[in-house]
């Protein structure tokens, strides 16, 4: 979980002090998603030099080579710049992080969606051209490189989890104006990477809102989410309402498939 040190009042920021700061939280829950722990992740040790002196946004978590893990991104306000960070975690601490150039020479990367297959760490780093990279601690390959017919406004949220012979995520699309608005669409991929999406919505308000977490326990699917940079709130779905939201005609053909 991220706090920041600033508020949002209609899409101005009032700050809290000398720059922006983000402190991250790790912490455990029940099966029924009951808060039972949550403490301050110690990263001090990582925020040395420009890249990722302003802390480390977004985190998403996963377990890889037996360890809790998560992919974010370190921000640096002095220099306008987000890069990739892999990060392994021990308790309340980062013991190890990893920056991640930028595979095309961005000087901006956020919002990838991590996930594991066949033991390999991988992460969807843009909807449309839908393109896939394969990350180690050395950095990130691209592995797949494919159109898909669907906006280009689509942006990562979740990170990705198994589901129905393929995978599950979340995504969202940003609309500027006055107010920053989002809405969202829970993703299907097949082992193909044919994709479905659920027609776009909202979570709690159409305002800021924001998805970068996704577990599937039993038969609960787990999301967590943001609502104006000051609400951190878990939302729980039944496999069966996401199941509707993909598929939400008799014909049990989602409304927007795309090979």
């Amino acid at each position: 979980m991220r706090s920041v040190n600033y508020e949002l009042i209609d899409s101005e920021v009032k700050l809290h002090g000398a720059g922006y700061d983000t402190v991250n939280y790790v912490g455990s829950l029940s099966t029924s998603l009951n808060v039972l722990s949550m403490d301050s992740l110690e990263d001090t040790a990582f925020r040395q030099g420009s890249t990722a002196a302003d802390g480390f946004e977004d985190l998403r978590t996963f377990f890889w080579k037996g360890d809790l893990w998560c992919l974010g991104s370190a921000r640096s306000n002095s220099d306008d710049t987000n890069t990739m960070a892999l990060q392994k975690l021990s308790g309340n601490r980062v013991v190890e992080s990893y920056l991640i150039a930028s595979p095309f020479g961005w000087t901006r990367e956020k919002n990838w969606m991590p996930f594991v297959a066949d033991g390999k760490l991988c992460a969807i780093h843009t909807m449309n051209p839908l393109t896939i990279v394969e990350i180690s601690e050395q950095g990130a390959t691209v592995m797949l490189r494919k159109p898909l017919k669907v906006s280009k406004n689509l942006l990562g949220s979740s990170q990705l989890v198994p589901w129905r012979n393929g995978w599950l995520c979340v995504v969202h699309e940003r609309s500027r104006g006055k107010r920053h608005l989002y809405k969202h669409r829970f993703v299907h991929f097949d082992s193909e990477w044919r994709v479905t999406l659920s027609e776009p919505f909202y979570w709690v308000e159409y305002g800021v809102e924001f998805c970068c977490g996704l577990a599937v326990h039993d038969a609960t699917v787990a999301v967590g989410l943001s609502v104006n940079d000051s609400q951190a709130i878990v939302a729980q779905f039944e496999q069966s309402d996401i199941d509707r939201l993909l598929h939400p005609y008799p014909s049990g053909r989602g409304r927007l498939a795309y090979a």
